[in-house]
């Protein structure tokens, strides 16, 4: 595989990217994902209101994150900010806002 392209879906998988990609027979050169939702401390868990239903949502740690695909071997290169989508957990607003990030990572040795 050359791209892994996702958007919107890190919240949702109850599984670190690192793991699948891990899993892969043929890691993607590269990785390209929007919507990926970081916060500064500790990834947690929360409940998001979608529609009637309420959903698990992740809300995972950027530098943990950012930690796991470089020990993959893929270095950044090129972030991006969505601030129309930071998310504050209404029932724990003391621990602060999410960001919404893109990334643009790629295996080492590759070039763009």
């Amino acid at each position: 595989m050359k791209v892994l392209l996702a958007s919107g879906l890190m919240q949702y998988f109850n599984v670190l990217l690192a793991l699948l990609i891990s899993d892969m027979a043929t890691p993607p050169k590269w990785v390209i994902l929007n919507k990926v939702f970081v916060r500064s401390g500790p990834s947690l868990v929360t409940l998001k209101k979608s529609g009637p239903a309420r959903v698990p949502y992740q809300i995972r740690s950027g530098l943990a994150w950012e930690d796991e695909m470089n020990a993959l071997g893929y270095s950044l290169l090129h972030q991006w900010t969505i601030p129309s989508f930071s998310y504050r957990t209404s029932t724990h607003p003391r621990l602060g806002e999410s960001r919404s990030l893109g990334y643009v990572l790629a295996r080492s040795g590759e070039q763009v």
